[in-house]
């Protein structure tokens, strides 16, 4: 892990590089993806930069060596023009997510983002089942590993990580599996 050159790129000149990239490879799956969580990323933190390997402004945002599948946190704000633009890079994120999913339907890292907006977007119930399916399709392919990945990112450890505020408080049941806080 040689400490990488970054540097801070506008969120829409990315945008612009990821897009003309995708009109060239319209059946590229991972340019979507890259896509969707850039502006997932621009949505969760209200920024309007993104940090970037230097030379590597095609791959999109760098989100360091071994991050989670949604490697932010939202953050709140209180102007409204902040809120409007990220509240628009939400719905692409979304859309990009889907493209991505469309093109690749066992990428779990697209199944987990899609999953996290939709929940960020307020639509809980299309959340729910989103993460769900996450779920399900990372335990069949997690269930058996007998060593992690580096990081130790487990898409089911993660999609168990949104799903479960949006379970009944009173009954927090996951299939069989019951979730504590």
């Amino acid at each position: 892990y040689i400490r990488p050159e970054i540097e801070q790129v506008p969120v829409e000149k990315l945008v612009e590089n990821l897009e003309a990239l995708a009109d060239k490879k319209p059946e590229d799956a991972g340019v979507r993806l890259n896509l969707a969580r850039l502006h997932a990323m621009a949505y969760a933190l209200k920024t309007d930069t993104a940090s970037v390997r230097k030379g590597k402004e095609n791959q999109g945002a760098w989100f360091g060596f071994e991050p989670k599948h949604v490697p932010f946190t939202t953050k709140e704000t209180d102007s409204a023009e902040q809120a409007a633009t990220a509240k628009a890079h939400l719905e692409k994120a979304i859309d990009y997510y889907r493209q991505a999913i469309a093109l690749n339907k066992n990428n779990l890292t697209a199944q987990l983002g899609l999953g996290w907006c939709l929940k960020e977007a307020g639509k809980e119930e299309e959340a729910s089942v989103q993460l769900r399916k996450t779920l399900e399709m990372g335990w069949e392919k997690e269930k058996n590993l007998r060593l992690g990945s580096l990081g130790g990112r487990y898409i089911t450890v993660e999609a168990v990580a949104y799903l479960t505020p949006l379970l009944d408080p009173e009954n927090r049941v996951l299939g069989h599996l019951a979730v504590f806080d």
